[in-house]
């Protein structure tokens, strides 16, 4: 994506899912990543977890403890889900 990257037009890619968490610290890295994908036409869909942070799904206890990191990662297992029976099924 920088300056001496190579043009992401030609490169052939299977449709596929960026998943980003809404407070995570690399986000605008994320969303700079997805508007190059979709400005070389490449079939991506971008799913936002609101209020979490990078790999919010992984703590085990917030998962269990609080309802809105469960609540997303229910959203964001869903999602995964949705997306593979879309392109996959």
């Amino acid at each position: 994506m920088g300056p001496k990257a190579p043009p992401l037009d030609n490169l052939k890619l299977p449709p596929f899912l960026l998943c980003v968490a809404s407070k995570d610290l690399i986000i605008d890295t994320q969303m700079e990543y997805f508007e190059a994908m979709k400005k070389a036409n490449k079939d991506v869909e971008l799913l936002i977890n609101e209020g979490v942070t990078h790999c919010f799904y992984l703590n085990k206890i917030a998962v269990d403890t609080d309802p809105e990191t469960a609540a997303e990662t229910e959203r964001l297992i869903a999602g995964i889900k949705q997306f593979i029976k879309n392109h996959y099924d």
